[in-house]
């Protein structure tokens, strides 16, 4: 099977725009080395055996075995990769490598506009992707009682949606929607990926804080803070959107260090206080009267500015009227004065600009 023909049936079956995008650089890259109808198991054996593929990282091996692996099954041939296996994941996530709730604090209290501050809140209390994120519109948020309730879109899961609830996200969305007069069809967040990624990396900058931080990583900061509390592995995956058997949570749940220290005072009858309920510190409640404040300031320094430009264009024009009345005097003196060809040597726009000197200076 050609690649844009896999590619298109990929794209067909609803598979996500970043997932698609792995798949052709993977399945393009091989395909420049050897054409994909055209590869035998051999050459699949050639091919694992190169120090350019030895050199790539274990995530990044096991990311291109299932994609090359899902190819060639497609395709029909699945003889060509059946024999190769697939290493397990070792990598883990432990929670001094993850933000907390005292690190999220720190970057909301940096963030200086409404936007920013709800995308951090609200990436960290929902625990989604980013790309899912940007699909969100102001009609998937349910106000209740107890927080917003919103339903994330997503193709990883039968249902296509998973409802989540945001306690300490929504008075921070709340705000947001006041400020941008959010519609119902409007997008929450309604920039680019790149656009977010790079207020973010401007925020992680200024706040200082001595570990990563990216939108991904309030993903992973969502994830550890669930296993850290003790919720139950079904319901984190079903916050998360992973599928029943994915092992993704197996990332999360490595016994740490202060677990093995908890287990050991428990034996001997000795136990720590219980694990602190996440804070998240709440906005001050942005009403309309202050949005609209903040609208009336705008359309102040508008107006301010609009009559400073119609002054500048008023003595202009007033320049230009003056050097019209001066370029008629000039040409009927020196039609009076010199013939035609005296006439055609003329500069009339250094004359201007001699005149607007003039006038500048008085």
């Amino acid at each position: 099977m050609k690649l844009s023909k896999y590619l298109e049936m990929k794209e067909a079956q609803g598979i996500e725009k970043n997932s698609h995008r792995t798949y052709r650089y993977v399945l393009g890259y091989l395909n420049t080395w050897k054409d994909l109808e055209r590869i035998t198991k051999d050459d699949m054996v050639e091919y694992f055996n190169r120090k350019e593929w030895k050199a790539k990282a274990d995530s990044t091996k096991n990311l291109n075995t299932i994609i090359i692996k899902a190819y060639f099954k497609d395709a029909g041939k699945p003889e060509v990769v059946e024999w190769i296996k697939r290493k397990p994941l070792r990598e883990t996530i432990s929670p001094e490598q993850t933000l907390t709730p005292d690190d999220i604090n720190k970057l909301l209290e940096v963030a200086n506009n409404h936007y920013d501050k709800a995308l951090i809140a609200f990436l960290y209390d929902a625990g989604c992707r980013i790309s899912e994120a940007q699909r969100i519109k102001w009609k998937d948020l349910q106000d209740t009682t107890d927080g917003i309730i919103v339903s994330i879109p997503t193709k990883k899961t039968n249902a296509g949606y998973r409802k989540v609830i945001l306690p300490f996200a929504s008075q921070y969305l709340k705000n947001l929607k006041i400020y941008t007069y959010g519609k119902d069809n409007d997008f929450v967040f309604n920039l680019a990926y790149r656009t977010h990624a790079d207020r973010i990396h401007k925020i992680s900058t200024e706040s200082r804080l001595q570990k990563p931080f990216t939108c991904h990583k309030l993903r992973h900061a969502a994830a550890t803070e669930l296993v850290l509390q003790g919720v139950q592995e079904g319901i984190i995956k079903k916050k998360m959107g992973w599928s029943a058997s994915s092992p993704m949570i197996a990332r999360y749940t490595h016994p740490n260090d202060d677990s093995v220290i908890q287990a050991t005072l428990k034996i001997q009858g000795k136990e720590r206080d219980a694990r602190k309920p996440t804070i998240i510190n709440q906005p001050e409640k942005l009403s309309i009267t202050d949005a609209a404040g903040h609208l009336f300031k705008l359309e102040e320094e508008n107006e301010t500015m609009k009559a400073k430009i119609e002054a500048m264009e008023a003595k202009e024009a007033l320049r230009d009227s003056q050097f019209e009345m001066l370029k008629n005097l000039i040409i009927s003196s020196t039609i009076r004065a010199a013939d035609e060809e005296t006439l055609k040597n003329v500069d009339f726009n250094e004359v201007k600009k001699n005149l607007s000197e003039a006038l500048k200076n008085k």
